[in-house]
């Protein structure tokens, strides 16, 4: 129960509750109005009356412990440890999580929670985060912890948490001070089921060795640990499921030898390894693999026979490796494969007949393989449940866009750089169930704009090369679920801009490199309120105009690169806009694309 005999903490719990009963009155008010909205609509236009209210966009009302919780904070200069002795332990959480989401969290401000129950202390980019801060929390009962990228994280900070037994999570991603000693301080945290170690490039065989005492683990992620060897210790962890060595480039094929007793893992990534075709039958018995990820290794089409043998995989990654298309013919059998990537490999048409025996593939990446129209056609015509295609940089041109088209579920098409252009856009034109298209090629123009215009459920669009001008504007106009595109082959004016402003949806939106851009587009661009990201590098905007943008509150990044804009003008919008994190100015190292007639 709360102390109401405390004067000071009266006054604070009786402001803050007042700040939550107004809350609950607006959002009152403003169900009401919608509700009001609702039968506005349904009823019949004769009856239908004019309306001042505007309907906003919700992620969801707030709770009543959120909104506590946020009261609470707004007043912390008046908040004492002792005041949080009286509140229920969900709230006691629920306030440090809102320190840690408004970017309040200091270490004043976290001594107030150092005798406290807090079970989560989940936080990124703290660069003052050390050991001291870890130690206010000694006293608590942490079950999960995250120190994403605090790159003042060291050795001295495990100390501070080595007497955390009942943590279950710890996430130390990019805690590059990090080394083998530090590691050896986790030895005694039986109970962690998750380990996070991405990017500690410190860490050697003696830090594996240290891991290997906890034998709960059940997901190890050691990405980019390029020290990283040893694995011959992993041989106890037998519940491990999820293991990620990507770009741990001291890992070799003897190092395959310690996975071989792994029989759990249904998930492993050797990316970038030294891994070849020799250390691929130390996988044979992890029938329980669902997903392995080889890409940038060594391993050839005569280590497939291992890989087909894996017959419960359902993603397969080969992307730069020297796969070709005679070892693909050992893949028949994977008969669960739902995503295949091929990326950069050697393999062209007459890898089809192999492929045709895939037919449970969704996601399929081509990506600068030497794959045909007729390859499309021959594999698209069996294969016909995928659902995202990557096609870029191959030389597919518009005949095969008659085989795509016939994929009825596809909804992720990717096109950039392929020999596909406007011809091959109204192939496509039928295919509604489309949600994301990159077209970023020169080879695509207004006159192929026309044909996107039924794709009414397109949420990105992606023409960043791609000579697009106004005209082709008022064809992208009637996507009206948009929440990201580029358009960026320098045709576009301000009259285009208005045009693009008529699509509310819009988050995201490059129009980099359209020089006859100018301060004009500024208060059409305010009225996207959605608008999370702007980028208008090499445009004739200046600082004058930036005052249009004021209104834009939910604006977290904004590129100005290569313009009028004058550091101390975005500094303004950057105070009226406090959600602003991300501004980049200054010259753009690499020059607009020339402008094609």
């Amino acid at each position: 129960m709360v102390n109401f005999t405390d004067t000071k903490f009266y006054s604070l719990w009786i402001s803050s509750v007042t700040k939550v009963r107004d809350a609950f009155s607006k959002r009152r008010s403003k169900k009401a109005a919608e509700a009001r909205i609702d039968r506005e609509a349904e009823a019949p236009p004769s009856s239908r009356r004019s309306l001042q209210v505007k309907r906003q966009p919700s992620n969801g009302p707030l709770s009543l412990l959120q909104l506590s919780s946020k009261a609470l904070c707004q007043n912390h200069q008046n908040l004492t440890a002792d005041d949080l002795n009286e509140l229920p332990c969900d709230v006691i959480q629920g306030i440090l999580d809102e320190f840690v989401a408004t970017d309040q969290l200091t270490l004043p401000v976290l001594q107030l929670f150092r005798r406290q129950s807090v079970y989560d202390f989940v936080v990124s980019d703290l660069p003052d985060l050390r050991e001291n801060w870890l130690a206010e929390l000694s006293a608590a009962p942490l079950h999960r912890v995250h120190l994403t990228r605090c790159s003042q994280v060291s050795d001295a900070s495990m100390l501070a948490l080595r007497n955390q037994k009942c943590l279950t999570d710890l996430d130390l991603h990019d805690c590059i001070k990090l080394t083998d000693e530090g590691v050896a301080c986790l030895q005694g945290l039986t109970a962690l089921t998750i380990l996070n170690l991405h990017g500690c490039e410190m860490i050697t065989n003696q830090g594996i060795q240290s891991i290997c005492a906890l034998t709960n683990l059940q997901h190890l992620n050691l990405e980019l640990c390029n020290r990283a060897t040893g694995l011959q210790h992993m041989a106890g962890l037998a519940q491990l499921e999820h293991l990620n060595l990507g770009w741990c480039t001291s890992i070799t094929d003897e190092d395959m030898k310690g996975l071989q007793h792994l029989t759990s893992l249904s998930n492993l990534q050797l990316s970038r390894t030294k891994v070849s075709d020799k250390g691929l039958p130390y996988l044979q018995g992890l029938q329980q693999l669902k997903k392995l990820g080889l890409q940038g290794t060594a391993v050839t089409g005569a280590g497939m026979p291992v890989v087909g043998g894996l017959s419960g995989l359902q993603a397969l990654a080969l992307a730069w490796t020297p796969v070709d298309s005679p070892g693909l013919s050992h893949l028949t059998g994977l008969q669960q494969l739902t995503q295949l990537d091929l990326a950069y490999t050697n393999i062209t048409d007459s890898c089809v007949h192999s492929l045709r025996h895939l037919t449970t593939l969704l996601d399929l990446n081509l990506d600068s393989c030497n794959i045909t129209d007729r390859g499309c056609s021959a594999l698209f015509s069996v294969v016909t449940g995928i659902q995202k295609l990557d096609l870029s940089d191959t030389v597919v041109r518009d005949d095969g866009m008659q085989a795509v088209a016939q994929l009825s579920n596809l909804n992720n098409l990717n096109l950039a750089y392929s020999g596909v252009g406007d011809a091959g856009l109204q192939q496509l034109s039928a295919l509604t169930s489309l949600t994301a298209l990159n077209l970023d090629s020169r080879l695509f123009t207004d006159v192929g704009m026309r044909h996107l215009k039924g794709l009414t459920n397109l949420v990105l669009l992606d023409l960043f090369a791609a000579k697009v001008s106004d005209i082709g504007c008022g064809y992208i106009r009637h996507l009206q679920k948009l929440e990201s595109l580029e358009i960026c082959g320098g045709r576009v004016t301000d009259l285009g801009v208005a045009v693009l402003s008529t699509i509310p949806s819009l988050t995201c939106l490059s129009l980099a490199h359209n020089l006859a851009i100018t301060d004009t587009a500024l208060p059409l661009l305010a009225r996207l309120t959605n608008l999370g990201s702007l980028n208008l590098t090499h445009s004739k905007i200046s600082g004058n105009g930036l005052t249009a943008l004021y209104g834009l509150t939910t604006l977290t990044s904004f590129s100005a690169y290569s313009t009028r804009v004058r550091r101390s003008a975005a500094e303004k919008l950057q105070a009226a806009l406090p959600n602003l994190q991300k501004l980049r100015l200054g010259q753009c190292a690499a020059p607009p694309p020339t402008h094609v007639a």
